[in-house]
């Protein structure tokens, strides 16, 4: 039965993992500025979705650093409580998103 819990731990990071890359992208490009949740119905209901039920157990620190970057870019984070140099990462990953445009 463990290993049941372990595989489903494991799909549950992966699909996370997949869900949030998809939803960083699409708000991404469908925002002008980071800290304004996107004027896009989809992306509401995905925020909605993802934002409901708290981060999958196991996360890593770049999924961490996801997780903190998506709400960043939503507006869900005070950024007066976020490091000035993790506040410098989320810009320079923000400018490197709008570059790639």
């Amino acid at each position: 039965m463990l290993d049941l819990v372990e595989a489903n731990k494991a799909i549950q990071l992966v699909t996370d993992r997949y869900l949030r890359t998809w939803l960083i992208s699409l708000i991404e490009s469908s925002t002008d500025e980071p800290g304004r949740m996107p004027a896009d119905p989809i992306v509401d209901v995905m925020l909605a979705e993802y934002l409901r039920k708290p981060p999958a157990d196991g996360l890593g620190d770049e999924d961490l650093a996801d997780v903190l970057y998506v709400r960043w870019l939503i507006g869900q984070l005070d950024e007066e409580s976020v490091e000035p140099a993790q506040l410098a990462v989320l810009q320079m990953r923000w400018a490197a998103a709008r570059d790639k445009d």
